[in-house]
């Protein structure tokens, strides 16, 4: 017997805790591989559709065939090819579909949230009591001084070390570039650590700066940097990931400061953010949009390109990765984060304005409402409802009528030509609409699927069902019997026939093929979780509720 079961996505996946901060999934629980087939207690709060949600449990499935999905813009998820994504489909209506079901072209949303807090200090205790402990006969207090916990500027310090940083092989420091005098005066700054940068200076054009410094070394490896540390393969480690949204700001800052740039046209700003690290630059994206509902584009320039075109002076070795952060979205970083280096902070604020504190993710296009908006206008012809000039429609009624053309349509305009309809005639079709039109999500197509194999864990929210990974809107998987399974059994249109492996009244289902001890070797084989769902059809959560034939 099979059920339908849903969820699973990668361990490398970032999801989003009100306590924890930002985490990715392999970090939840540490001994996750040790877990498989098993149920895990684990209760926190985790971004949803609405907000946040309480996880009861999780669960590791081990490795499997999976599903990448590239969405326009960047944004990926892998997943099991039964895990669901919130998806619009054509007759306008949004809802769940497997991964396995969607299609090249599809739309799938993307959910963009401004928490006000999150995450927790960064305690530096463990790091200072432990190093002592190692140390006791030549550990110098005043070699080192860090705060208890992470601050302000240890935070942008890393930030500008993750993007022009090095760390030496032989474990004796770490080193900066830079060719900027304020970055210049703020290594210097960093005295009050006994953090000591030597350098030429930017003068001599001699752009390295050293800080020989054991203990130095030994931090960044404490808090999760890989030494040696190449360019194409840093990260955000997870012990920053989870700081407070005050603190990781600045260590956004810091990498902005050193690997980003802003630019102006007649029009337009945008922030871009470069890099070799494609984790970085994915892991970026998805913080900016689940923090601070900052939504941005991702692209990739090969090396073979790069070297081609003859713009480099020297041979490129790694692809290039770029964020990019466009106009409403671009200003909003530059007010919720901001450069610390003046002539780009500047370049932002000249942008400052009052048309930018708009919601604006309310004037982004909703696909497939062309089926919606037919019926809603056949009934407003019907009743011989006509828009009058002193309405002031004539723009929304353009952007409106757009939608016969193309797939999309401005979800402001739309919403204002319906709620005017509405008022004068009642109808589903307005009302659901309106109901996609105040949805806060961004729909993005599916630009690429690729088949791929990896492994995938889930979390238990038997409230909500939802919640966001990599900024797109998941569905988590059915245990409960409110669940998606357990919902479709009881709608119009679904016939559902279960043919669980063990019958109830202790019956086989098909003893020539599977007999009872076959069953159980099953059973011990798989764990109870898979062998409940997969082969019991119940979805289920803990040993003590799987039927026994004792």
């Amino acid at each position: 017997g099979q059920t339908l079961v849903v969820g699973c996505v990668s361990p490398n996946t970032i999801v989003l805790s009100d306590k924890r901060g930002f985490i990715r999934m392999h970090d939840v629980k540490h001994n996750y591989i040790e877990d498989r087939k098993k149920v895990v207690h684990h209760f926190e709060g985790f971004l949803d559709k609405n907000g946040f949600s309480k996880t009861s449990h999780y669960f590791y499935n081990g490795v499997g065939d999976m599903l990448r999905i590239t969405l326009q813009g960047g944004f990926e998820l892998e997943c099991s090819k039964i895990h669901p994504l919130w998806k619009m489909f054509e007759n306008g209506i949004p809802g769940w579909q497997k991964s396995s079901d969607l299609n090249i072209g599809d739309y799938i949303a993307i959910k963009p949230t401004n928490i006000e807090s999150f995450g927790k200090p960064v305690e530096l205790k463990p790091f200072i009591s432990s190093y002592k402990r190692k140390n006791k006969r030549n550990y110098n207090e005043n070699n080192l001084k860090l705060p208890l916990y992470l601050d302000e500027d240890l935070a942008y310090f890393i930030g500008l070390w993750i993007a022009e940083g090095t760390i030496y092989k032989n474990g004796s420091g770490i080193e900066m570039s830079t060719g900027d005098y304020e970055i210049e005066h703020f290594l210097k700054s960093l005295i009050k650590y006994n953090i000591n940068f030597r350098g030429n200076g930017i003068d001599d054009k001699s752009y390295a700066y050293r800080c020989t410094n054991k203990r130095l070394h030994n931090f960044f490896t404490w808090l999760g940097f890989d030494c040696p540390c190449y360019c194409n393969i840093k990260n955000i480690p997870n012990k920053l990931l989870s700081a407070p949204k005050s603190i990781l700001k600045h260590i956004i800052s810091g990498i902005f400061d050193g690997d980003g740039g802003v630019y102006e046209t007649y029009d337009r700003i945008e922030v871009t953010l470069s890099s070799t690290s494609p984790g970085l630059i994915k892991t970026m994206q998805s913080i900016l949009l689940m923090g601070w509902g900052i939504v941005s584009t991702y692209d990739c320039i090969k090396a073979e390109s790069i070297n081609a075109s003859g713009k480099n002076d020297t041979h490129v070795n790694y692809d290039q990765y770029t964020l990019g952060i466009i106009g409403y979205n671009a200003v909003k970083f530059g007010m919720e984060i901001g450069f610390r280096l003046s002539r780009k902070q500047l370049r932002v604020e000249k942008h400052f304005s009052d048309k930018f504190n708009l919601n604006y993710s309310k004037f982004y296009n909703i696909p497939h409402q062309g089926v919606l908006y037919k019926n809603a206008e056949d009934k407003r012809l019907a009743n011989k409802i006509t828009y009058r000039d002193k309405d002031g429609f004539g723009k929304f009624i353009e952007s409106a009528y757009q939608i016969k053309k193309s797939k999309t349509v401005n979800k402001f305009a739309l919403k204002r030509v319906c709620e005017f309809m509405k008022r004068i005639t009642n109808g589903n079709d307005y009302d659901q609409l309106i109901r996609n039109c105040e949805e806060d999500v961004i729909w993005r197509k599916i630009i690429k699927i690729e088949k791929i194999n990896g492994s995938s864990c889930d979390f238990i929210i038997p409230k909500t069902h939802s919640f966001i990974t990599n900024g797109i809107i998941s569905h988590n998987t059915p245990f409960h019997a409110q669940d998606l399974y357990g919902d479709l059994k009881t709608k119009k249109g679904w016939f559902v026939i279960e043919y669980p492996a063990i019958f109830p009244d202790g019956r086989i289902l098909w003893p020539q093929r599977f007999s009872y001890e076959t069953l159980m070797e099953m059973r011990n084989t798989q764990g109870n979780i898979i062998f409940s769902r997969e082969n019991l059809c119940r979805p289920i959560v803990s040993d003590a509720s799987i039927f026994s034939l004792d």
